[in-house]
């Protein structure tokens, strides 16, 4: 009995000495670059949450009441604080309603997103505005084309939104790059529920 409780002491610190070389090798290949993450990054409990983006009023909501929202100094252009992700890819899944245009699936991945939104309640205008996101550095990042501002309350934190009064999400696109795929296209508020953005797994 006293060898088989040794010998399950020694397996024990085996495994801690296993899972520290472990870590430290992570945390190595990450400074030299061979790697974007390590053992800490994933276990850290400052990764982002996922955010909910509701149509009518565009809202960025973080479903987390831990997180906020903060501009990126004056450029106009929003981060989650004190928050990172594993990877610099999004995972975008829409829920839709009748009258969506979609070309297919509804989930797509992908390092840009790119939501236009109609200013007014008649789909046949130009009257548009345009919101990319990109989780470049891994943090995402919420930048609104020049004449976009949007607007944040420190009484609903992790709210971010562009209030523009008829409003609607015209079409979203996920992929890489300046002009990545659209996903759906709408011609009213009606049509999208709201879409979802998620860390790649």
């Amino acid at each position: 009995m006293k060898v088989w409780n040794s010998n399950r002491i020694m397996m024990v610190f085996a495994a801690f000495g296993v899972l520290a070389f472990l870590s430290l090798t992570t945390v190595a290949l990450r400074v030299v670059g061979l790697i974007k993450w390590d053992i800490f990054s994933l276990l850290s409990a400052s990764d982002e949450a996922p955010i909910r983006v509701r149509n009518g009023s565009l809202d960025f909501y973080i479903l987390s009441p831990n997180q906020h929202w903060e501009p990126i100094g004056g450029s106009g252009a929003w981060r989650i604080k004190n928050a990172s992700r594993h990877r610099e890819d999004f995972e975008v899944t829409l829920a839709v309603r009748a009258g969506a245009s979609c070309g297919g699936a509804l989930t797509a991945t992908g390092s840009d997103i790119v939501i236009v939104y109609e200013k007014d309640d008649n789909p046949a205008t130009t009257d548009t505005a345009k919101i990319a996101l990109d989780a470049i550095g891994f943090r995402t990042k919420v930048k609104p084309d020049a004449g976009v501002t949007l607007t944040w309350d420190p009484a609903e934190p992790q709210k971010l939104s562009y209030k523009i009064v008829g409003g609607f999400i015209k079409s979203v696109a996920v992929g890489s790059g300046a002009n990545p795929a659209t996903i759906c296209s709408f011609t009213s508020a009606a049509q999208l529920e709201h879409l979802l953005i998620l860390n790649v797994p």
